[in-house]
Protein backbone atom coordinates (compact mmCIF):
# COMPACT_ATOMS: atom_id res chain seq x y z
CA UNK A 1 0.00 0.00 0.00
CA UNK A 2 0.93 3.26 -1.18
CA UNK A 3 1.75 6.47 0.99
CA UNK A 4 -1.18 8.17 -0.45
CA UNK A 5 -3.55 5.30 -0.77
CA UNK A 6 -2.71 4.80 3.41
CA UNK A 7 -3.54 8.91 4.46
CA UNK A 8 -6.99 8.83 3.91
CA UNK A 9 -10.55 6.54 5.10
CA UNK A 10 -11.67 5.24 1.20
CA UNK A 11 -14.99 4.19 -0.25
CA UNK A 12 -18.38 4.98 -0.75
CA UNK A 13 -18.66 4.44 3.00
CA UNK A 14 -15.95 3.94 5.86
CA UNK A 15 -16.52 0.16 5.90
CA UNK A 16 -17.01 0.10 2.71
CA UNK A 17 -14.86 -1.45 -0.31
CA UNK A 18 -14.08 0.01 -3.88
CA UNK A 19 -15.99 -2.07 -6.37
CA UNK A 20 -14.04 -1.12 -9.03
CA UNK A 21 -10.71 -0.98 -9.77
CA UNK A 22 -9.15 1.74 -11.75
CA UNK A 23 -5.65 0.62 -11.55
CA UNK A 24 -5.61 -0.07 -15.12
CA UNK A 25 -6.20 3.23 -16.52
CA UNK A 26 -2.58 4.87 -17.02
CA UNK A 27 -2.03 8.40 -18.07
CA UNK A 28 -2.21 11.03 -15.70
CA UNK A 29 -4.00 11.16 -12.15
CA UNK A 30 -5.49 14.57 -12.09
CA UNK A 31 -3.58 14.86 -8.84
CA UNK A 32 -0.43 16.42 -10.53
CA UNK A 33 -0.34 19.87 -10.22
CA UNK A 34 -1.68 19.36 -5.82
CA UNK A 35 1.54 19.78 -3.29
CA UNK A 36 0.80 16.32 -1.11
CA UNK A 37 2.51 17.42 1.67
CA UNK A 38 0.55 20.69 1.99
CA UNK A 39 -2.81 19.80 0.09
CA UNK A 40 -3.74 17.01 2.69
CA UNK A 41 -5.64 17.21 5.62
CA UNK A 42 -4.49 14.40 7.84
CA UNK A 43 -6.95 11.85 9.18
CA UNK A 44 -7.73 10.58 12.89
CA UNK A 45 -10.10 8.96 14.69
CA UNK A 46 -12.37 11.02 17.38
CA UNK A 47 -15.22 10.24 19.53
CA UNK A 48 -18.34 12.55 19.28
CA UNK A 49 -19.44 13.73 22.79
CA UNK A 50 -22.35 15.95 23.73
CA UNK A 51 -20.65 18.61 23.28
CA UNK A 52 -19.06 18.18 20.28
CA UNK A 53 -19.42 21.39 18.17
CA UNK A 54 -20.14 18.99 14.81
CA UNK A 55 -23.55 18.37 16.32
CA UNK A 56 -24.44 22.22 16.77
CA UNK A 57 -26.58 23.00 13.96
CA UNK A 58 -25.98 26.38 12.44
CA UNK A 59 -22.12 25.80 13.43
CA UNK A 60 -19.61 26.42 10.61
CA UNK A 61 -18.15 23.04 12.19
CA UNK A 62 -21.81 21.59 12.28
CA UNK A 63 -21.83 18.02 10.13
CA UNK A 64 -25.23 16.58 8.90
CA UNK A 65 -26.34 12.88 10.75
CA UNK A 66 -23.64 13.63 13.13
CA UNK A 67 -24.67 12.32 17.16
CA UNK A 68 -23.13 11.80 20.56
CA UNK A 69 -21.19 7.92 20.15
CA UNK A 70 -20.44 8.23 16.58
CA UNK A 71 -16.39 8.21 15.45
CA UNK A 72 -15.44 11.39 13.17
CA UNK A 73 -12.70 11.03 10.57
CA UNK A 74 -11.47 14.10 10.89
CA UNK A 75 -9.15 13.59 7.64
CA UNK A 76 -12.32 13.72 5.57
CA UNK A 77 -15.34 14.70 7.77
CA UNK A 78 -17.02 10.68 7.55
CA UNK A 79 -19.02 9.49 10.40
CA UNK A 80 -19.16 5.75 11.74
CA UNK A 81 -21.56 4.74 14.09
CA UNK A 82 -19.80 3.56 17.29
CA UNK A 83 -22.15 0.72 17.73
CA UNK A 84 -21.15 -0.97 14.77
CA UNK A 85 -17.73 0.03 14.78
CA UNK A 86 -14.56 -0.98 12.30
CA UNK A 87 -12.17 -3.60 12.01
CA UNK A 88 -8.73 -2.47 12.13
CA UNK A 89 -4.93 -3.91 12.66
CA UNK A 90 -2.83 -1.88 15.42
CA UNK A 91 -0.21 -0.73 14.20
CA UNK A 92 2.13 1.11 16.88
CA UNK A 93 1.61 2.33 19.94
CA UNK A 94 3.31 6.20 20.78
CA UNK A 95 3.23 7.69 24.41
CA UNK A 96 3.52 11.47 24.61
CA UNK A 97 2.98 14.62 26.64
CA UNK A 98 1.23 16.65 24.03
CA UNK A 99 1.26 20.58 25.22
CA UNK A 100 -1.84 22.45 24.19
CA UNK A 101 -1.98 26.63 24.66
CA UNK A 102 -5.51 26.58 26.36
CA UNK A 103 -6.85 23.87 28.68
CA UNK A 104 -8.17 20.41 28.18
CA UNK A 105 -10.75 21.02 25.36
CA UNK A 106 -9.80 23.89 24.14
CA UNK A 107 -6.49 25.79 22.45
CA UNK A 108 -3.83 24.74 19.82
CA UNK A 109 -1.03 22.28 19.31
CA UNK A 110 2.04 23.73 20.99
CA UNK A 111 4.26 20.84 21.13
CA UNK A 112 5.06 16.61 21.45
CA UNK A 113 7.30 15.56 24.50
CA UNK A 114 8.41 12.40 23.93
CA UNK A 115 9.72 10.00 26.10
CA UNK A 116 13.03 11.03 26.46
CA UNK A 117 12.40 14.89 27.05
CA UNK A 118 12.77 16.36 30.98
CA UNK A 119 9.39 17.82 30.45
CA UNK A 120 7.34 14.07 29.71
CA UNK A 121 8.94 12.38 32.60
CA UNK A 122 8.43 15.52 34.89
CA UNK A 123 4.67 15.63 33.30
CA UNK A 124 4.28 12.25 33.98
CA UNK A 125 5.39 12.43 37.77
CA UNK A 126 3.16 14.86 38.47
CA UNK A 127 0.32 12.95 36.99
CA UNK A 128 0.84 10.25 39.01
CA UNK A 129 1.78 12.16 42.14
CA UNK A 130 -1.49 14.28 42.24
CA UNK A 131 -3.87 13.56 44.99
CA UNK A 132 -6.38 15.65 43.43
CA UNK A 133 -9.23 13.52 41.70
CA UNK A 134 -10.17 15.97 39.10
CA UNK A 135 -6.17 16.18 38.28
CA UNK A 136 -6.32 12.21 37.74
CA UNK A 137 -9.60 12.27 35.97
CA UNK A 138 -8.66 14.93 33.61
CA UNK A 139 -4.98 13.78 33.49
CA UNK A 140 -3.37 17.18 32.52
CA UNK A 141 -1.28 19.72 34.37
CA UNK A 142 0.61 23.03 33.37
CA UNK A 143 3.88 23.43 31.90
CA UNK A 144 6.21 26.34 33.48
CA UNK A 145 4.84 28.49 30.17
CA UNK A 146 1.12 28.51 31.70
CA UNK A 147 0.50 25.61 28.52
CA UNK A 148 -1.66 22.32 29.16
CA UNK A 149 0.22 19.29 29.55
CA UNK A 150 -2.21 15.99 28.33
CA UNK A 151 -1.14 12.62 28.64
CA UNK A 152 -1.66 10.94 25.17
CA UNK A 153 -1.04 7.33 23.94
CA UNK A 154 -1.65 6.87 20.29
CA UNK A 155 -2.50 3.84 18.41
CA UNK A 156 -1.51 3.61 14.48
CA UNK A 157 -4.07 1.42 13.08
CA UNK A 158 -5.12 0.34 9.55
CA UNK A 159 -8.46 0.16 8.89
CA UNK A 160 -10.13 -2.63 7.29
CA UNK A 161 -13.36 -3.28 5.31
CA UNK A 162 -16.06 -4.80 5.88
CA UNK A 163 -14.39 -8.41 5.34
CA UNK A 164 -12.01 -7.74 7.52
CA UNK A 165 -9.55 -8.54 5.20
CA UNK A 166 -9.28 -5.42 2.71
CA UNK A 167 -7.05 -2.35 4.20
CA UNK A 168 -9.24 0.78 3.92
CA UNK A 169 -6.93 3.28 5.09
CA UNK A 170 -4.84 4.60 8.10
CA UNK A 171 -5.94 6.59 11.04
CA UNK A 172 -4.67 7.17 14.52
CA UNK A 173 -6.82 6.53 17.91
CA UNK A 174 -5.68 9.08 20.47
CA UNK A 175 -6.44 7.88 23.84
CA UNK A 176 -6.26 10.33 26.76
CA UNK A 177 -7.85 10.40 30.17
CA UNK A 178 -10.15 7.85 30.87
CA UNK A 179 -10.01 6.06 27.44
CA UNK A 180 -5.84 5.08 28.60
CA UNK A 181 -7.68 2.72 31.01
CA UNK A 182 -8.82 1.28 28.27
CA UNK A 183 -6.07 1.16 26.03
CA UNK A 184 -4.09 -0.77 28.78
CA UNK A 185 -6.37 -3.08 29.54
CA UNK A 186 -7.59 -4.02 25.87
CA UNK A 187 -5.20 -3.43 23.76
CA UNK A 188 -1.76 -3.36 25.34
CA UNK A 189 -1.85 -5.56 28.03
CA UNK A 190 -3.74 -9.17 26.40
CA UNK A 191 -1.57 -8.31 22.93
CA UNK A 192 1.45 -7.87 24.66
CA UNK A 193 1.58 -10.73 26.78
CA UNK A 194 -0.22 -13.11 23.46
CA UNK A 195 1.99 -15.98 23.36
CA UNK A 196 3.56 -17.22 19.69
CA UNK A 197 3.26 -14.04 17.68
CA UNK A 198 6.89 -13.05 18.13
CA UNK A 199 5.54 -9.51 20.19
CA UNK A 200 4.03 -8.79 17.25
CA UNK A 201 1.36 -5.91 17.55
CA UNK A 202 0.47 -5.78 14.33
CA UNK A 203 -0.36 -9.48 13.45
CA UNK A 204 -3.87 -9.13 15.50
CA UNK A 205 -7.06 -8.03 14.08
CA UNK A 206 -9.68 -5.90 16.01
CA UNK A 207 -12.84 -4.17 16.38
CA UNK A 208 -13.17 -1.22 18.04
CA UNK A 209 -16.74 0.63 19.11
CA UNK A 210 -17.84 3.04 21.63
CA UNK A 211 -20.10 2.48 24.79
CA UNK A 212 -21.57 4.55 26.93
CA UNK A 213 -20.50 5.71 30.39
CA UNK A 214 -21.67 7.43 33.14
CA UNK A 215 -18.89 10.39 34.67
CA UNK A 216 -18.79 13.01 37.01
CA UNK A 217 -19.72 15.47 34.37
CA UNK A 218 -22.34 13.22 32.72
CA UNK A 219 -22.83 10.80 29.58
CA UNK A 220 -19.49 10.15 27.61
CA UNK A 221 -18.49 8.08 25.16
CA UNK A 222 -15.54 5.62 25.52
CA UNK A 223 -13.37 2.89 23.05
CA UNK A 224 -14.16 -1.11 23.33
CA UNK A 225 -11.75 -3.23 21.64
CA UNK A 226 -12.19 -6.69 21.47
CA UNK A 227 -10.94 -9.49 19.12
CA UNK A 228 -12.42 -9.34 15.75
CA UNK A 229 -13.80 -13.24 15.00
CA UNK A 230 -14.41 -13.83 18.56
CA UNK A 231 -11.19 -14.94 19.49
CA UNK A 232 -7.72 -13.37 19.31
CA UNK A 233 -6.35 -16.59 17.50
CA UNK A 234 -8.88 -16.80 15.32
CA UNK A 235 -8.03 -13.02 14.48
CA UNK A 236 -4.80 -13.49 13.98
CA UNK A 237 -3.73 -12.23 10.26
CA UNK A 238 -2.59 -15.40 7.76
CA UNK A 239 1.14 -14.07 7.56
CA UNK A 240 1.16 -15.65 3.84
CA UNK A 241 -1.97 -13.48 2.58
CA UNK A 242 -2.22 -9.96 0.70
CA UNK A 243 -3.38 -8.60 4.28
CA UNK A 244 -0.30 -9.53 6.14
CA UNK A 245 1.79 -7.89 3.36
CA UNK A 246 0.18 -4.76 3.25
CA UNK A 247 0.17 -4.34 6.68
CA UNK A 248 3.96 -4.76 7.00
CA UNK A 249 4.85 -2.77 3.92
CA UNK A 250 3.41 0.05 5.91
CA UNK A 251 4.35 -0.69 9.57
CA UNK A 252 8.25 -0.07 7.60
CA UNK A 253 6.99 3.16 6.22
CA UNK A 254 6.04 4.50 9.45
CA UNK A 255 9.41 3.11 10.91
CA UNK A 256 11.37 5.02 7.87
CA UNK A 257 9.35 7.61 8.98
CA UNK A 258 7.64 7.83 5.59
CA UNK A 259 4.52 8.30 7.41
CA UNK A 260 4.46 10.77 9.79
CA UNK A 261 2.71 12.05 12.68
CA UNK A 262 1.33 15.76 12.08
CA UNK A 263 -0.58 18.33 13.86
CA UNK A 264 -4.30 18.51 13.02
CA UNK A 265 -6.26 20.95 11.41
CA UNK A 266 -7.87 23.29 13.70
CA UNK A 267 -11.20 22.68 12.56
CA UNK A 268 -10.71 19.22 12.96
CA UNK A 269 -10.25 19.26 16.26
CA UNK A 270 -12.89 22.47 16.71
CA UNK A 271 -15.53 20.12 15.43
CA UNK A 272 -15.01 16.78 17.57
CA UNK A 273 -13.60 18.94 20.72
CA UNK A 274 -10.84 17.29 20.73
CA UNK A 275 -7.30 17.44 20.00
CA UNK A 276 -4.72 15.55 18.58
CA UNK A 277 -2.39 14.74 15.96
CA UNK A 278 -2.60 12.21 12.85
CA UNK A 279 -0.81 10.65 10.00
CA UNK A 280 0.34 12.06 6.79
Amino acid sequence: MTQDQNTALTGASPLGIIPFDYSQLEGPTGFEGADHEKDQTTPFLAILQTNSKALVEGHQKFIKGARPGMFLNTGTNELIDGKTGFALVPLKIDHAVVEWDGAAGSGRFVARHELDSPLFKEAVARFEADTNPKKKFSKDVKAPSGNTLVETYYLWALVLGADGETPIGGVILPFKSTNIAIYRKQIYTPLYQFKGTGGKLFVHRLRCTLASEQRPDGISFNYRFEALKGSTVDSLIDPRSPLMASVYETVQQISKGEIKMAEPAAEASAASETHDEAFS
